[in-house]
């Protein structure tokens, strides 16, 4: 069968139509890429295809009806969105996060060579929640302080009211979605270490085995030893999973950042970050 395939190969000779190099100049490319510098390319990360129509209906009414918006299929969960208005365009790419049916719409400004970025969409905002604070570490800067430990805070905003669980504050983060979702962090004041647990609000879909968005458990690369395992969602709780299951228990050991240290070391992502006093 190999043999044969080659042999076809070396009688394939391209014409010399097909062999002629027709050069793009810049007067041919004016057009497209002036389109092109109005447009975001958005990439659905998921396991799901997204349908067309599905996804320029959501667009449309989420980023509140843009004039002239005009929706390209690329390819598999790649689309591209023409936005004319500059105002619009800057006001949804600063926006997010973009859920649509539990899967994460990645958004990106257009730039030559972007559909062979393979980095073009791995930053993706996030509302993040901090949690196990005291009362007097409510505030921007601190919030600023712990949030470095993602890409970038776009925003930090303090709720006005509390509950059973305490205060927190809310991060507009800009996450590293090609790594595990960041449970939480240490933070250090006068050599006092303490945990401080992140919650995501809407998050999309994401793997309860290796903590990265995109994926289920079910096509992780990530092995499970043995039958049983525990992971850990940053959602709620622990995960264990039993006879081919995945059943939400928690963990027990010593409680500790909102939650308890489980049979694998909980804390092996910390991030030891040094608060000031004031």
């Amino acid at each position: 069968m190999a043999e044969d395939i080659v042999d076809i190969l070396q009688s394939f000779n391209l014409s010399n139509k097909e062999l002629q190099v027709t050069e793009m100049g810049s007067e041919e490319l004016s057009l497209g890429i002036k389109e092109c510098q109005s447009s975001l390319l958005g990439k659905i990360v998921g396991e799901k295809i997204a349908n067309y129509t599905g996804v320029k209906n959501f667009v449309t009414a989420a980023w509140g009806y843009p004039r002239d918006l005009t929706v390209a299929e690329l390819g598999p969960n790649l689309f591209q969105f023409i936005v004319p208005k500059d105002e619009d365009r800057d006001r949804i790419a600063q926006g997010g996060p973009w859920i649509l049916d539990n899967q994460l719409l990645v958004l990106n400004r257009w730039y030559e060579g972007i559909e062979d970025d393979e980095k073009a969409f791995n930053l993706a905002p996030l509302w993040v929640q901090v949690w196990n604070l005291p009362v007097h570490y409510i505030s921007k800067k601190v919030g600023k302080k712990i949030g470095s430990v993602f890409h970038l805070v776009r925003d930090v905003i303090i709720p006005q009211t509390g509950g059973k669980e305490g205060r927190h504050l809310k991060l507009a983060a800009l996450v590293d979605i090609t790594q595990p979702l960041l449970r939480g962090t240490t933070i250090e004041v006068a050599g006092v270490a303490k945990w401080v647990q992140f919650k995501y609000e809407r998050c999309p879909n994401f793997c309860y085995r290796c903590g990265r968005i995109g994926h289920s458990e079910r096509s992780c690369g990530m092995g499970v030893s043995g039958r049983e395992g525990v992971v850990f969602n940053p959602q709620r709780s622990h995960w264990s999973y039993q006879n081919g299951e995945w059943i939400e228990k928690e963990c027990p050991g010593t409680q500790v950042h909102g939650g308890s240290r489980g049979v694998e070391e909980e804390c092996e992502r910390e991030t030891v970050l040094e608060l000031g006093g004031s």
